[in-house]
């Protein structure tokens, strides 16, 4: 049996490599790699026609056919409450810290509104469905609560960031989801997202992103991190529990055990 990351990998050598074509594609992406779609003799090879899957990978690919029989959804589900939750990340709306850095308003619209594409049939920039809009503003929380409701999601669990003291994009949930008029109808849990900092504004090769921040903490800040979520969060009839008791979410316990 192949691994994830060789499936990984040969799925998106398919994808890639029927979408380019040929040379354009590659030269269109900045014409790095130009020498990579030419033959010895300098003439453009058609990748068209070369078999991007190897043998036994399409029996790797899962499908909705095998998802089904997996699943068996003729079976009755057993009577097991379980809750949907999906995770949040809260960067669509202006944060004071980020600003510093790119100006006044910038969000990661910004981002979209400046994305290109690398290759013919890469589809980029994409635009939202519904616009660009502050997710810090009760009615746009609103939306995103109902259409979340709708769906069958019950809980969000919130990136949320703590660096020395300094929180940043905490207003999605403090000045909207918390405000919004429909509040009850999803539940929220935290998970403190304490990892370094660095620009992906926009994203560039692995290992050469500059730094921004680096997450530091002590035990001391440890407690006021407990302190600020119990008088802020914690206390919200619609904070997620299990079993009575309060989720709460550390992104990185290497992070936290090499700082205390």
């Amino acid at each position: 049996m192949k691994s994830t990351s060789t499936v990984t990998k040969n799925m998106k050598r398919r994808d890639l490599l029927q979408a380019l074509g040929g040379c354009a594609g590659i030269a269109a992406s900045g014409g790095s790699a130009l020498a990579q779609c030419c033959d010895s003799q300098g003439k453009p090879l058609n990748y068209a026609s070369v078999s991007a899957v190897l043998p036994g990978d399409l029996e790797a690919y899962f499908t909705e056919k095998k998802l089904r029989e997996l699943v068996a959804m003729t079976k009755p589900l057993p009577k097991t409450k379980y809750e949907v939750v999906a995770y949040n990340y809260p960067c669509w709306h202006p944060c004071p810290w980020f600003e510093k850095y790119f100006g006044k308003d910038w969000t990661q619209f910004q981002s979209l509104r400046d994305s290109k594409p690398f290759y013919p049939g890469h589809l980029f920039p994409k635009y939202p469905l519904w616009g660009e809009y502050n997710e810090a503003d009760p009615e746009g929380a609103a939306r995103e609560i109902e259409a979340a409701a709708d769906h069958g999601i019950d809980v969000w669990m919130l990136c949320w960031y703590w660096h020395e003291g300094t929180m940043r994009c905490q207003s999605q949930f403090e000045k909207g989801l918390l405000k919004a008029s429909n509040r009850e109808r999803i539940k929220f849990g935290l998970m403190w997202a304490n990892h370094d900092w660095s620009n992906h504004w926009p994203a560039t090769s692995a290992g050469r992103t500059a730094p921004m921040s680096r997450q530091r903490h002590s035990e001391e800040d440890l407690m006021k991190v407990m302190d600020y979520c119990i008088e802020h969060y914690f206390r919200e009839p619609n904070y997620w529990r299990i079993g009575g008791g309060l989720v709460f979410g550390i992104y990185s316990i290497p992070t936290l055990l090499r700082e205390m």
